[in-house]
């Protein structure tokens, strides 16, 4: 019996294989991360001069999925938890963003899905008194998974004091990953694959009215919300995890100085 232990990892009709550093086990492992019928994989070994292969074929089932994007409101106003914030929906009422799937599993199949979201996140603060705040973020939002809850939602948004703060602008963009792995029996394993994708931003521009604490939304956007097909093994631990900065953070003047405070 040869012994060895290979992991592959296929995309589309490609793979690429890592060998690990102990050959003493009798399994060969391999996940398909898209679907088709008709897979052959084929095996290959030289052993002291000694060539043997075999050969199998797979019908590979993947799920299909569409997310529906709903989309609240851009705004300039204390409707927002912590309190007065330039923000894009309300966690607590309608969200900036709702994510809803809809999935077909094959027959013969059961698994479960959940929710990773990617940010890349620029703010800027203008105080009464020194200068701009700049707030930037990229990487993995807030925690993974995201959400296991079959529905998600997003309500991006900074609070600030009202009266310290004379401008503020936000230009944030995300992308929203729905992710499935099929039930197993006991002893094999499954992975997290992509299904399917959801980018989207969000832009707001508003500025204080000077010798008031009004405010006033001079500009807004929230982008098209569309489906992205999703095929492959997202790599978490590539990507940099940062703090709920779109969430739920804060400016704060104190004695003429900018306090950043992220929850």
């Amino acid at each position: 019996m040869i012994r060895s232990s290979i992991l592959f990892f296929f995309l589309s009709n490609s793979f690429n294989f890592a060998t690990s550093s102990n050959l003493s086990s009798d399994n060969v492992s391999f996940y398909w991360v898209d679907g088709g019928d008709s897979r052959q994989v084929q095996f290959s070994v030289t052993v002291n001069s000694v060539s043997n292969s075999a050969t199998a074929t797979f019908n590979v089932k993947r799920p299909t999925a569409t997310v529906t994007a709903t989309t609240g409101t851009v705004a300039i106003d204390s409707n927002f938890p912590p309190g007065f914030a330039l923000h894009f929906g309300n966690p607590l009422g309608t969200p900036g963003v709702t994510f809803t799937p809809s999935v077909t599993i094959p027959s013969g199949f059961t698994g479960s899905t959940e929710w990773i979201q990617m940010v890349n996140s620029n703010r800027t603060f203008q105080p009464n008194v020194g200068s701009q705040v700049v707030l930037t973020a990229n990487g993995l939002d807030t925690t993974y998974p995201y959400s296991f809850d079959n529905s998600t939602s997003d309500s991006p948004g900074t609070a600030f004091s009202a009266c310290d703060v004379t401008s503020a602008t936000t230009n944030d963009s995300f992308t929203m990953w729905l992710m499935f792995k099929p039930d197993v029996s006991s002893g094999s394993t499954a992975i997290w694959v992509l299904l399917r994708a959801v980018s989207w931003s969000w832009t707001g521009d508003a500025s204080r009215t000077a010798g008031t604490c009004s405010w006033t939304l001079n500009s807004s956007s929230k982008n098209e919300i569309y489906n992205l097909t999703a095929t492959g093994v997202y790599s978490i631990t590539a990507k940099r995890k940062i703090p709920r900065l779109d969430r739920s953070g804060s400016v704060e003047i104190v004695s003429n100085t900018v306090k950043v405070t992220i929850y």
